[in-house]
């Protein structure tokens, strides 16, 4: 739970603070990302720099996630426990999240057009996104892409492309001379 400047763990009922942490210079608007099998939380900043944290309120690391503009967006966590960041500087950064990483990142790609707010994975270790009017699949070990339907031109959509149960991918794209549609893909 974000609260004013720092990221905090409540009681389920919020009846009381388990702990709370600064995130010094930076504030935070968006999702955090909970890596509950690894107690990891990571947090995207108001500044350039992304954050992770222990799930018991301990820094664990602080990196440079958008050097120019600084507008990160919320984090995902893929199966092996890399985190990646979409910025709005048409960039997808995977990292590594341990402690003693390397201080640049496993991979960088560029996105087709503006990134979406975050992007959705599944265990498989697929990255989905929606770049424009185009839904994405993204491999978590490289950020390649896999496949790609784009649905033409026109109003570009970056919502997050969500994942059923069952498989199925679900996104908001725009068909020229209709309008905005929820499609279903197998």
């Amino acid at each position: 739970y974000m609260k004013c400047t720092g990221l905090g763990k409540y009681s389920l009922r919020g009846e009381s603070v388990m702990w709370n942490q600064t995130m010094q210079d930076a504030f935070t608007y968006r999702m955090l990302a909970l890596d509950a099998a690894r107690g990891v939380v990571h947090v995207p900043g108001s500044t350039q720099y992304a954050y992770s944290y222990t799930d018991d309120g301990r820094i664990r690391w602080k990196i440079m996630a958008a050097p120019s503009t600084g507008g990160i967006f919320a984090p995902t966590v893929c199966p092996d426990g890399t985190v990646v960041y979409v910025n709005d500087e048409n960039e997808i950064t995977a990292w590594d999240t341990s402690v003693r990483r390397p201080k640049k990142p496993i991979w960088q790609q560029g996105c087709s057009t503006e990134g979406p707010p975050q992007a959705t994975v599944v265990t498989d270790g697929t990255l989905y996104l929606m770049e424009a009017n185009s839904v994405v699949a993204r491999s978590c070990a490289t950020g390649d892409v896999l496949w790609t339907i784009n649905y033409g031109s026109g109003y570009s959509f970056t919502n997050t492309v969500a994942v059923a149960p069952d498989g199925a991918l679900y996104a908001n794209v725009y068909h020229p001379g209709v309008g905005g549609a929820l499609i279903k893909l197998e």
